[in-house]
């Protein structure tokens, strides 16, 4: 990561920011299971960004963690053990956004969205 800590730490704390938003609203149980499903996608996205930037490579502005994922798995392998936590949160980029797109979430896909994105999150964090 020489030159570059500066950067992924940034990432870092913008999905730091996420995760504090996507605890509070589960914790309080307020808000939407929508809006929650975006924050853990944004999370996971934000760390597989920080990962790329780590190992110096570059990215395209996407929102597809399934296409980050491949990046990583260039590098590294074991990013593998990711892709149902990556594949089951890489629609709510769009999902949640758009009215077009837009299917109804529950509570208990919030739970789940919020706990793949603890999963990248960790596996990425012991990988820094």
């Amino acid at each position: 990561m020489p030159g570059n800590e500066q950067i992924v730490a940034e990432w870092i704390k913008k999905a730091d920011v996420d995760e504090l938003s996507a605890t509070v609203l589960l914790e309080m149980h307020k808000g939407s299971p929508e809006t929650i499903c975006f924050l853990s996608q944004q999370i996971a996205e934000k760390y597989l960004k920080a990962f790329l930037i780590s190992q110096e490579l570059k990215f395209p502005k996407i929102h597809q963690l399934d296409l980050l994922l491949g990046r990583c798995l260039a590098v590294d392998r074991s990013f593998e053990k990711l892709r149902t936590s990556v594949l089951q949160l890489n629609d709510f980029y769009t999902e949640t956004r758009y009215p077009s797109d837009y299917i109804e979430l529950k509570w208990t896909d919030a739970k789940k969205a919020y706990q793949n994105a603890q999963t990248i999150k960790s596996f990425i964090r012991s990988k820094l």
